[in-house]
């Protein structure tokens, strides 16, 4: 049994990691101007600049959340870190909340619902694996 729940966070891990990185992909996208920074930031921005301040910072705090989903999620083996990864997950699962409710507050659609359609997604296969590592 230990097995298969151990297969399913792995595979719950791979959903978090790549709902990670759809975000970071759009991060690199404003970046790149290929979209428009109003999509980010609540759609308060006053200029590209500001957007490329935050999109790279985004992008830094989403690898570092990538590493420890994997870690967690035993999909890298890291058993030092595998405690302080869970704490990580669990210290994002109450941002996550939080940010939902802001990116409902901002003024563009895909925010209010791509935005908090990932963070949903996010906070779930926290809690499934944060469970299940508690649970090992």
């Amino acid at each position: 049994m230990k097995n298969k729940n151990e297969n399913n966070t792995k595979v719950v891990g791979l959903i978090a990691i790549f709902a990670n990185l759809s975000i970071t992909v759009m991060e690199v996208l404003i970046l790149l101007k290929v979209l428009p920074y109003e999509i980010t930031g609540g759609g308060q921005l006053e200029s590209y600049e500001k957007a490329a301040v935050l999109a790279g910072s985004s992008i830094v705090v989403q690898v570092v959340l990538m590493y420890c989903i994997a870690v967690a999620s035993n999909i890298l083996s890291h058993k030092r870190f595998q405690k302080v990864a869970g704490v990580i997950l669990r210290v994002f699962i109450v941002y996550f909340a939080i940010n939902i409710v802001m990116n409902l507050m901002g003024k563009t659609w895909f925010e209010k619902i791509y935005g908090s359609v990932i963070c949903l997604v996010q906070i779930v296969c926290f809690t499934v694996i944060v469970r299940r590592q508690k649970a090992n």
